[in-house]
């Protein structure tokens, strides 16, 4: 404990992941220890790094640092798959992807429970699931919230609202992981976090769907980002000028546009696809492998392709 020019003590374990609580809180003293411990000022309102380079070397540091984690967990559970590991067994390797069911389940189920009373695993609120995300919306069951929730009118109250819902769920899992798992609830690490404050979404399918994101684990961004899993966008083997167009329609989706607009757009581009050169719009491929026999093939061939275009 360590006294501040109020003399009132502040507590000495606190972390940077408490910082959303202590706001919420209102403890300006925290607050300002907080901010002194971990180089952060207060700027108009809103919390940034004092030195953004130094910041942004540290959070590159431990992004890094997480995906090996995750990399040596996928190597295991790979290992437990494989029939030529000795820690093989198939068991074993169904039980982690039921666990992984069974807890995105329960964290669904509960979102929903909070909001409307109802513990649901699918349906609205929630409007996706998929490995370590749940995805829900206040507005898609606007008429069966319960009277402490409201509609978020923008990305301050959203962003307010996933945050109670998230510490909610965190007070709920303990018992639920207990329930489940026969896991002692003062030994649970399991718990929930809000990343992405989205003004609109498209769901297609699984893994596959776009956000259009204002909030991004709790930077504000200005324009929104779009955000797109699955889509043909992510995919190498999308010309770029495809990609690019596919990006701008996404977004205008995702920003409300007409439908008849989005056709006249779609159309213009075909029309423009056609007088394209076909090398700007031709799939890159690269040969690993060439049998010695068709060497003096490919060079004709590619002699062949240059000359007619």
């Amino acid at each position: 404990m360590v006294g501040t020019f109020s003399d009132r003590p502040v507590d000495q374990t606190l972390d940077l992941a408490d910082l959303p609580d202590v706001i919420r809180q209102g403890d300006r003293e925290a607050l300002k220890e907080l901010c002194r411990r971990f180089g952060l000022v207060i700027e108009n309102g809103r919390i940034r790094a004092a030195d953004p380079k130094a910041m942004a070397e540290i959070a590159d540091f431990w992004s890094h640092r997480q995906l090996v984690r995750k990399v040596l967990l996928n190597s295991v559970y790979g290992a437990l798959l494989n029939e030529g590991s000795r820690f093989h067994d198939r068991r074993l390797g169904s039980a982690v992807t039921m666990s992984g069911r069974v807890v995105l389940g329960t964290i669904a189920a509960e979102v929903s429970g909070i909001l409307t009373g109802e513990r649901r695993r699918g349906g609205d609120p929630v409007l996706y699931g998929d490995t370590d995300s749940v995805y829900f919306s206040a507005a898609s069951a606007a008429e069966r919230l319960l009277p402490d929730w409201r509609v978020p009118e923008n990305v301050d109250e959203a962003a307010e609202l996933a945050d109670n819902v998230a510490e909610r769920v965190n007070a709920a899992l303990p018992e639920r992981m207990r329930d489940a798992f026969g896991i002692d609830p003062d030994m649970s690490v399991i718990s929930v976090g809000r990343e992405s404050v989205a003004r609109s979404a498209l769901f297609v399918r699984k893994k596959r769907y776009a956000l259009l994101v204002e909030d991004d684990e709790g930077v504000r961004l200005d324009p929104p980002k779009v955000k797109v899993r699955g889509f043909e966008t992510n995919r190498s083997d999308t010309p770029p000028v495809v990609q690019e167009f596919l990006r701008g329609i996404i977004r205008r989706l995702l920003e409300g546009a007409d439908r008849s607009e989005i056709d006249e757009d779609i159309r213009r581009f075909r029309d423009r696809l056609r007088g394209l050169d076909p090398w700007a719009i031709g799939r890159l491929q690269t040969v690993k492998v060439f049998p010695e026999k068709f060497a003096s093939g490919r060079v004709d061939l590619a002699v062949l392709v240059e000359t007619k275009g």
